[in-house]
C-alpha cells in the first residue's frame, strides 16, 4: 500500500487555525483547539496544551510534539516539563476529548468529550469498518501532523528543529507520523512499534474478526511507514511489555529507514509517568541528534559460543555495562528475565558469558549520569 495516497499531506502541512479556550486551564500554558478533519461530514476541532519558554526569543528554541497513550489525553505536567528543559511544547488529545479532571468521572479514565470531536478512543481498531475519512488511525495521525504544523509556525520555533514522542498508542501514531512527516528532526517511540500483528502484539490480541484484523494491519501497521522514516529514532520500551513484544520492536528497527536506538529496561512498567516524567534518555536522545550525533551507536555485536561482544560509540562516557538474558522460549510478557554485571574490557567494547541454557540475550549500557540505551538481542 501507497500509505501516503490515504493522507492530504499539502492540507496537513499548513499551520490550521486555532484559538484558546476557557474549557480548563494550567498556570503558563494555553489551552487550544485548532482545526482537524471532518468527521462524518462536520467539521472537528483538537485539544492541546501549547507551552513556551517565558524567555523564549524569535527563532530560539527547538520544539516538540507530545502523543498521549490510549487512556490519556493532552497532559499540561508533560508540556510543562519540556518546556523547563527550553523547548516549546505542544500536547494534543487524539480521542476527541478534553482534560478536565472536574469532569471526568472518579477512578475511571473517560475524559469528557467535547461538541466538534472526531472518532473517540474506543473506536481505535473497530472504525476500520468506518469509510476511510473517519477511521480512528486516520484521524489522530492527521492530529500529531497538524499540530507539528501549528507549533513550527510560532515566531519562538527554530525551523527544522522539531521533535516527536508518544507512549504506547501514542508512540504508533509517533512510527505512522514520521513516515509521514519528514519535517520532523527526530521521533522516540515509547513501548509502540510496527509489526503489530506479531504474536502478543496488541493487534494480534484485538478483539477485532480476523478480516477486519488484517485489514487494519494492512493499512495502519507502523511496518509499512517505518521504511520512509529518515530521522533518527529512540524506542524505549521494557522487556515484558503486554503490548508490543520485543520481536515486534526488533523487526521495527531493521524496517526503519532511519538510524535507530534502543533503550530496553527490564521489567519497566507500561504506564504514562514512568517514560513521561522519570527517564532522562529522551531529552538527551533529543540533544544529541540536534548536535549531530547519537546517543549510542552499536558498531558490531556478536555472539559465539557462550561468550556475546559488543562494540559501540558513546556521545557519553559509558561507566557500567548489564547482560539481560533469558532462559525462556519467546519473548511474551511473562518471561522471566535476568541480570549479570558485564565486562567493559576496553573502551567502546562490553562483553560477557553467557549463562547456560540461555535462549536470548542483550546489553545494557549505562552513561555517567545513569542513562541506558542497549543492544539488539543476541
Amino acid at each position: 500500500m501507497k500509505v501516503r495516497k490515504q493522507f492530504d499531506l499539502e492540507k496537513l502541512f499548513t499551520p490550521p487555525r486555532y484559538a484558546e479556550t476557557d474549557l480548563v486551564s494550567a498556570p503558563d500554558l494555553k489551552a487550544i483547539f485548532f482545526d482537524s478533519l471532518p468527521y462524518r461530514g462536520k467539521p472537528t476541532r483538537v485539544f492541546a496544551w501549547l507551552g513556551v519558554p517565558r524567555q523564549a526569543r524569535p527563532e530560539s528554541c527547538p520544539a516538540v510534539v507530545l502523543v498521549h497513550g490510549g487512556l490519556g489525553t493532552a497532559f499540561a505536567d508533560w508540556v510543562r516539563l519540556w518546556v523547563d528543559r527550553g523547548y516549546a511544547a505542544i500536547a494534543i488529545d487524539t480521542n476527541g476529548a478534553v482534560p478536565d479532571e472536574a469532569r471526568k468521572p472518579e477512578g475511571t479514565w473517560d475524559w469528557p468529550r467535547h461538541p466538534d470531536a472526531g472518532p473517540a478512543a474506543d473506536t481505535k481498531t473497530s472504525s476500520i469498518a468506518e469509510p476511510l475519512a473517519d477511521q480512528w488511525p486516520l484521524h489522530a495521525v492527521s492530529a500529531v501532523i497538524l499540530a507539528h504544523s501549528l507549533i513550527r509556525s510560532l515566531p519562538e520555533v527554530k525551523d527544522r528543529d522539531v521533535g516527536l514522542t508518544g507512549v504506547s498508542w501514542g508512540a504508533v501514531l509517533s512510527c505512522l507520523a514520521a513516515g509521514l512527516d519528514p519535517r520532523f528532526r527526530w521521533a522516540a517511540p515509547v513501548y509502540g512499534c510496527g509489526f503489530l500483528g506479531t504474536k502478543g502484539g496488541i493487534v494480534a490480541n484485538d478483539s477485532l474478526p480476523e478480516r477486519a484484523k488484517r485489514e487494519w494491519l494492512r493499512r495502519w501497521d507502523p511496518a509499512h511507514y517505518l521504511p520512509q522514516v529518515k530521522i533518527p529514532l529512540l524506542f524505549l520500551t521494557g522487556t515484558n511489555d503486554f503490548a508490543f513484544p520485543l520481536p515486534a520492536l526488533e523487526r521495527s528497527i531493521a524496517a526503519s529507514g532511519g538510524p535507530c536506538c534502543r533503550s530496553v529496561k527490564v521489567n519497566l512498567l507500561h504506564a504514562h509517568g514512568e517514560v513521561s516524567e522519570k527517564p532522562g534518555e529522551i531529552p538527551w536522545f533529543a540533544d544529541c541528534v540536534r548536535r549531530g550525533t547519537l546517543p549510542l551507536t552499536i558498531l558490531k555485536q556478536r555472539r559465539h559460543g557462550d561468550r556475546v561482544r559488543v562494540t559501540f560509540a558513546s556521545a557519553a562516557p559509558i561507566v557500567r555495562a548489564e547482560l539481560n538474558f533469558t532462559r525462556a522460549t519467546g519473548y511474551s510478557s511473562d518471561r522471566v528475565w535476568n541480570t549479570l554485571p558485564a565486562e567493559l574490557s576496553e573502551p567502546g567494547r562490553a562483553q560477557a558469558k553467557l549463562p547456560p541454557h540461555t535462549r536470548a540475550a542483550y546489553f545494557n549500557l549505562y552513561d555517567e549520569a545513569g542513562r541506558i540505551y542497549s543492544s539488539g538481542l543476541l
